[in-house]
């Protein structure tokens, strides 16, 4: 998810993120770890988010 200075991500748009894993996860809980690196063009320094969510797979 990245964009130019001409054509700025529109804050509070979802992205879909997809995870590639040899074999696929297996069934259960996974926890998914976050950052966000926010490229902002009036702010001297990159605003940085982190996050975790737990999911669980069921097939």
């Amino acid at each position: 998810m990245e964009t130019a200075y001409d054509r700025r991500w529109p804050f509070g748009t979802a992205a879909t993120i997809l995870v590639d894993h040899p074999g696929g996860f297996p069934d259960g809980e996974h926890e998914l770890a976050l950052l966000q690196q926010l490229r902002v063009s009036y702010l001297p320094f990159p605003s940085i988010n982190t996050d975790a969510k737990r999911v669980t797979l069921e097939a």
